[in-house]
């Protein structure tokens, strides 16, 4: 539950510099890629787990499609280096969730813990960096 707390809190700061889903085509890449993940891992899945696993994804996918589509609107402004390491973070977390529901629910993968962990804490530190002060938000605050 918490993981998922803090995707809805990233799309939410991912939102302020750009409008959910200003980029459609950002989310229609991103969510065939998750349904292509998800369609080779739904056998394993439980039927009791396949509800939060699907509404989990939504939320992953929507978190990094969001972070890139930030990084897409913000090219060439004081922000793109602040984006591109939301939308690298996003990607990364997506890796991470994938290998963990891999090995989770389809197969064992050599040295899971070591590219599950790298992954993730690289994601985490990739997003956190980009959340800084960073350009749009200082304007929301100056118009507030």
């Amino acid at each position: 539950m918490s993981f998922l707390l803090a995707h809805l809190a990233y799309i939410a700061a991912f939102c302020v510099p750009a409008r959910l889903a200003a980029r459609p085509l950002v989310f229609v890449v991103y969510g065939v890629v998750a349904a292509l993940i998800l369609s080779q891992l739904w056998s394993g899945v439980p039927g009791a787990l396949r509800a939060p696993v699907l509404g989990y994804v939504v939320c992953l996918a929507t978190m990094a499609a969001q972070s890139a589509v930030w990084w897409r609107t913000a090219i060439g402004s004081a922000d793109e280096r602040l984006a591109r390491a939301a939308a690298i973070g996003g990607l990364l977390f997506m890796a991470s969730d994938s290998l963990l529901a891999i090995k989770k629910f389809k197969l064992p993968l050599p040295f899971a813990p070591l590219w599950i962990l790298a992954t993730y804490w690289a994601a985490q530190w990739a997003i956190a960096s980009s959340l800084r002060r960073s350009h749009a938000l200082e304007q929301a605050g100056e118009a507030a």
